[in-house]
């Protein structure tokens, strides 16, 4: 067995406990922001905080003049705490907590922010 630096952090993680991310899992996945009327919101700032943390990349974005965002970033199998969160000028934040698993297995999450 060769000894490559991606097998020593593996076995470096799954030694410490921790959920190493082996690039079978994904957080693939998008939606629209808008407001209660159905009106996009443009530039709300959205974000992902997985065990209470932001993503070291591609953990945060702002929705487009369609309210459009996406998010694509490298996940693990594991059990962790998933949250996703919403805000804008005039709107009370939004926030879904989900289980990595759910986390995971999420195609679409539309969201809407209800007026301050």
């Amino acid at each position: 067995m060769q000894l490559t630096p991606k097998f020593l952090m593996t076995l470096l993680a799954v030694s410490l406990g921790a959920c190493a991310p082996m690039g079978d899992a994904w957080l693939d996945f998008g939606g629209v922001v808008s407001d209660p009327a159905g009106h996009p919101i443009k530039g709300a700032q959205v974000s992902i905080m997985v065990n209470g943390k932001p993503l070291d990349s591609g953990g945060a974005t702002t929705t487009d003049e369609l309210g459009r965002y996406s998010f694509h970033a490298s996940s693990c199998p594991c059990d962790f705490a998933f949250d996703l969160k919403a805000t804008a000028s005039g709107f009370r934040p939004y926030s879904l907590s989900l289980s990595g698993a759910q986390a995971n297995q999420l195609a679409r999450q539309d969201i809407t922010l209800a007026p301050q």
